[in-house]
């Protein structure tokens, strides 16, 4: 009979190990000096969080300090640097967003349509809500 460790030593070893995943770095992703420049500006314009539940100050006031592209530049990665396709959001509502975004497919699908009918705020049309 083995001690403690060396039986969860074998119990570990029977768990499939999920394969190692290599993230690309921040510069691959497109986020190079480019996107550092323009992210700086819109935060300078838009220093409030733009997301639902913060609506720009509307809603509750929350500084911004991540800058979210609407339209994720790994689907389209045209729109990396426009304008148009960026908000300003607190660090806490870009996770909850991101997280959703990329769990929950009904949510997914009523962003983007809810983005195509204007009704969420992204780059341009953020100087009509403020």
């Amino acid at each position: 009979m083995g001690s403690k460790v060396t039986r969860k030593i074998e119990i570990l070893q029977l768990v499939p190990q999920k394969p190692e995943r290599k993230r690309l770095t921040a510069k691959q992703r497109g986020y190079d000096q480019a996107w550092k420049t323009l992210r700086l500006a819109f935060l300078s314009e838009h220093p409030l969080c733009m997301c639902d539940d913060c609506a720009d100050g509307q809603k509750r006031i929350v500084q911004a300090t991540v800058v979210d592209h609407c339209r994720p530049i790994e689907e389209y990665p045209h729109l990396r640097l426009e304008w148009d396709n960026l908000r300003s959001m607190a660090k806490i509502c870009h996770d909850r967003h991101t997280m959703r975004m990329e769990k929950d497919v009904t949510y997914r699908a009523r962003f983007f349509e809810r983005l195509d009918n204007g009704e969420i705020i992204c780059g341009a049309n953020a100087k009509e809500y403020n």
